[in-house]
């Protein structure tokens, strides 16, 4: 028998009043509600659920049932966008059961503001309405290797100022030289365009926790924007911030797949 969340997956033709209760079961408890969009097949066509789950779990081993490893902020993007508020909602209370305080959360929220934007915000506020936050009584725990550094997202840039000075820009380019190995063509864009002043606005949205402002990098290992950017780009299929995102995973030491670079016209 191979079970997942309560389901027997080698019994895909027929599935038991018994299965049907545990798999219920288990969401209620880990995401603090049933989920009523797997529910639906319980009944008409358990063994496409069944399928389903045999999928998921073979993209993301253990998931729920294993150890609670906080891998990342996954799915926040299309379910922000998409307007999935009691998704949002109950993925919320997943980190949370990952052991995530809320201040963790409140961060990880930050990072993916970067990529939401007000509209995807709107669904967060939607969701958190009447939200009881946990308290977990044990830290988060991360994939070995991880490490906290906010200094790893420093970059030169001098906040305390709106105009990026020359040697600001210098600084910038640097910084994506050593991180990525070379610089992205829309930040080479920007300053060439008389556009400095918005490269320098927009590196400082990454840039919050360098001051000790309440932002990016201050509770989470810095492999986490990285990671955040792969997932989001992944689902829009933005080539040039896959790049970005996998060399500098790869340089924190995760593998990455072949390179890729589509090319952007507007951008030479």
């Amino acid at each position: 028998m191979k079970e997942d969340r309560g389901l027997d997956l080698t019994r895909v033709g027929a599935t038991s009043d018994q299965e049907k209760a545990a798999f219920q079961r288990f969401y209620a408890k880990n995401l603090g509600r049933s989920h009523p969009g797997l529910d639906f097949w319980l009944e008409p066509a358990p063994d496409v659920l069944k399928r389903y789950r045999a999928f998921a779990t073979a993209m993301n081993p253990g998931g729920l049932e294993g150890p609670k490893l906080f891998l990342g902020f996954a799915f926040l993007p299309s379910y922000a966008l998409s307007g999935y508020t009691e998704g949002v909602r109950y993925i919320i209370r997943l980190w949370q059961e990952q052991r995530l305080t809320k201040a963790q959360v409140l961060e990880g929220l930050a990072i993916g503001f970067i990529h939401i934007g007000p509209r995807g915000m709107e669904t967060v506020v939607d969701a958190l309405e009447g939200y009881e936050w946990l308290s977990p009584t044990e830290p988060a725990k991360f994939p070995d290797g991880w490490t906290h550094d906010p200094d790893a997202f420093r970059s030169g840039l001098d906040f305390s100022r709106a105009e990026l000075m020359p040697t600001e820009a210098e600084s910038l380019r640097g910084w994506y030289l050593r991180t990525l190995g070379e610089v992205p063509r829309y930040v080479t864009f920007l300053l060439r365009y008389r556009h400095r002043d918005a490269a320098k606005a927009g590196d400082a949205v990454h840039d919050a926790a360098r001051d000790g402002h309440p932002g990016i990098g201050r509770r989470h290992p810095r492999e986490r924007p990285p990671g955040a950017r792969l997932r989001h780009d992944k689902g829009v299929d933005d080539a040039r911030h896959l790049v970005g995102a996998a060399e500098r995973r790869h340089r924190d030491g995760e593998p990455r797949g072949p390179r890729r670079r589509r090319r952007l016209p507007c951008l030479d």
